[in-house]
């Protein structure tokens, strides 16, 4: 891998966020139950970009430690994520699971304010080479992008109970498909990510291609979604702006 390929994917996470910040950009008159998802993707632009900055430049300056991983900022990126992403499943106002759905994110905030009271947010550790190196909060991660499949999943469940002719235009189908893959994606590798870590390093880095290319496709299907929202988007039950 060059120098430039290899730049082009250490900020993937980056400049990938900028595809739907154009469109947002270009059409700021978004539906409503849009809004959390531009919401989302705001915020998950300012966490990345602090969370490379913190990776790649923790050599050239003096950062604080806390500031030299980048761990705390994968687990607020997730949990933003979370919230945000099941107020947009809320404001589709579909009638299924409806109450399990309201419930989910109260009972996953509890879950953090437990795991965190017991665990500590990040474990530093030190490699053979003395570099610092730090543990993610896979639980964390794995329960979030476990949650968010469950409301992709729900979400066509009740897509198929519907009688509905042409299922490829709404925005919401392009932002649930795409947050269905990258959480499909990413479930694996948060979830086994600490014990891979341990003993193969160089194959968990790797491996963390695949959720940035999932990541890549998720942000490219909120782009789309953000630029077809105009338009009427079927029986959703959501109020669109023309």
């Amino acid at each position: 891998m060059t120098e430039r390929i290899k730049l082009v994917v250490d900020w993937l996470e980056v400049w990938s966020l900028l595809i739907p910040l154009f469109v947002i950009t270009l059409k700021r008159k978004q539906p409503v139950f849009l809004k959390p998802v531009v919401a989302y993707v705001l915020i998950a632009f300012v966490v990345n970009l602090l969370s490379n900055i913190s990776w790649k430049f923790k050599h050239d300056n003096n950062f604080p430690v806390w500031f030299q991983v980048n761990t705390y900022f994968y687990s607020i990126h997730a949990v933003a994520r979370l919230f945000l992403l099941c107020w947009f499943f809320l404001l589709l106002k579909q009638p299924f699971l409806l109450n399990l759905k309201k419930i989910i994110p109260v009972a996953f905030l509890l879950f953090i304010i437990i795991h965190f009271s017991i665990e500590p947010f990040v474990n530093y550790w030190y490699n053979q080479k003395g570099e610092l190196r730090s543990t993610l909060a896979y639980k964390v991660l794995a329960v979030e992008a476990a949650i968010m499949l469950f409301y992709c999943l729900q979400y066509y469940l009740f897509k198929l109970q519907q009688d509905v002719e042409d299922v490829s235009k709404p925005a919401d189908l392009w932002i649930v498909t795409g947050l269905a893959i990258f959480s499909f994606c990413s479930f694996p590798i948060y979830f086994f990510y600490n014990a891979i870590l341990e003993n193969y390093y160089n194959f968990t880095i790797n491996i963390w291609l695949v959720q940035k290319i999932a990541f890549l496709i998720f942000c490219i299907s909120m782009a789309r979604a953000f630029y077809i929202s105009q338009k009427k988007l079927g029986n959703n039950g959501a109020a669109t702006n023309k």
